[in-house]
């Protein structure tokens, strides 16, 4: 491995890290219905009772006033909540729908943690090649699961949130995590002591001694977990805390001499992610991808910098042991 290495990881990462798996975005849709329709005790269940004036319950009129043909994934669908003008402020069966299946999505990724709380043997080699002597390596994860945290402690190697703190490996999460929480950017108190800054003068939390324990089983107001979904708001222009974390994410990726990329498509929904790597890595590129698609994208993006691609992480050398 070269002295300094970024990773960057999506969703491709995650998928072997479970049984059953994590899922990949062109399942999260059937996943997280059948998880919300299994999960009826859950703060969302009145909204999927019928009524008079809402025979499959206000969640599925949602549903079926933003996809009335149900052809929509799960990325599409928040693209849609966003382009029809369902907003936090919103009312109504479509803010309910959007509502639940954020909600929804964050319990199902804790559901699969707590199934499943050690990490398979491929994640536990990634972490060790992450704290490799006289390297400075970096993890940059699109995912809102904790499947390298999970690898990390359970490798006991020291991590955190932000790439100013002393800790060896520095995971920075531009798209939030379902173990994140914005009170503080609410001007709420919280006197628990559970929550700590993910870094410096940041408005996001994290409950940094239990960082794996799921919140919802703690009574956290589930409205609070940070993740963004497709169509949020989610330029570095017009929030602080999202500044810091793409600005760490820049200082690393200028300070790598290789980028490798896991599991990641370079979606088409999110374009300032690919101008921003295209902007600001100059190094050599290794890519992970099943998809011929998707490797298409980097070989535009990247073009001969590209060294070295392969499929599925599990079968990359980042998941095979370094002895």
């Amino acid at each position: 491995m070269p002295k300094n290495t970024t990773f960057v990881l999506g969703a491709g990462f995650s998928v072997d890290a479970t049984d059953p798996q994590m899922p990949l975005a062109r399942e999260l849709r059937e996943r997280v219905l059948r998880f919300i329709e299994f999960e009826r005790h859950s703060s969302y269940a009145p909204h999927l009772d019928k009524s008079w004036e809402y025979p499959q319950g206000q969640f599925r009129a949602g549903l079926q006033q933003i996809d009335p043909d149900g052809h929509l994934q799960f990325e599409e669908l928040f693209t849609e909540f966003r382009r029809q003008g369902v907003t936090s402020d919103s009312e109504g069966p479509a803010y309910v729908a959007e509502w639940v299946l954020r909600i929804g999505c964050a319990r199902l990724f804790w559901c699969l943690h707590g199934l499943n709380p050690f990490p398979e043997w491929c994640y536990k080699n990634f972490a060790s090649r992450l704290a490799q002597p006289g390297s400075r390596n970096t993890v940059i994860s699109f995912n809102w699961d904790i499947v390298a945290e999970t690898a990390l402690v359970e490798s006991r190697i020291p991590w955190s949130y932000s790439l100013y703190d002393p800790a060896i490996v520095p995971i920075l999460k531009p798209h939030g995590s379902i173990n994140w929480n914005s009170y503080l950017r609410r001007g709420f108190q919280n006197d628990s002591g559970l929550w700590r800054p993910i870094g410096p003068g940041s408005g996001l939390s994290y409950p940094a001694v239990t960082p794996l324990e799921n919140p919802f089983q703690q009574g956290i107001n589930p409205d609070l977990v940070y993740a963004l979904f497709p169509g949020d708001p989610d330029l570095p222009e017009h929030d602080e805390d999202l500044k810091r974390i793409w600005e760490e994410a820049k200082i690393a990726l200028q300070g790598s001499d290789r980028v490798v990329f896991i599991g990641y498509s370079l979606p088409d929904y999110d374009p300032f992610a690919s101008t921003f790597f295209h902007e600001h890595v100059s190094s050599e590129v290794e890519v992970y991808n099943p998809s011929e698609a998707d490797r298409q994208k980097y070989k535009q993006l990247f073009g001969g910098r590209i060294v070295q691609e392969g499929g599925r992480f599990s079968s990359s050398p980042y998941a095979a042991s370094a002895a």
